[in-house]
């Protein structure tokens, strides 16, 4: 992958719906991604969603800092944090 596509982009949704394209399109993909934000995660489980990819049982996003965004995209973990 091209550092160009990595460094070109805001870390935004829209970013990582490209990010899921262009590595949905590799052969050596990895099976496991680790976003910068939550809504970099939830793009990228759109964009596998609409390619056919199941999460987790073909990939594993994970997402970082609890925003929002991933109530609505992202489905619930065992990591509540709501009931501290």
């Amino acid at each position: 992958m091209s550092l160009d596509l990595l460094m070109a982009r805001d870390h935004d949704f829209a970013f990582g719906r490209a990010m899921a394209d262009a590595f949905a399109r590799r052969p050596d993909r990895p099976t496991a991604y680790v976003c910068v934000n939550d809504e970099v995660a939830a793009g990228m489980v759109v964009a596998f969603r609409e390619l056919g990819t199941k999460i987790p049982d073909d990939v594993s996003v994970l997402p970082f800092n609890n925003q929002d965004v991933c109530t609505h995209v992202l489905p619930a973990s065992d990591d509540d944090r709501s009931a501290d």
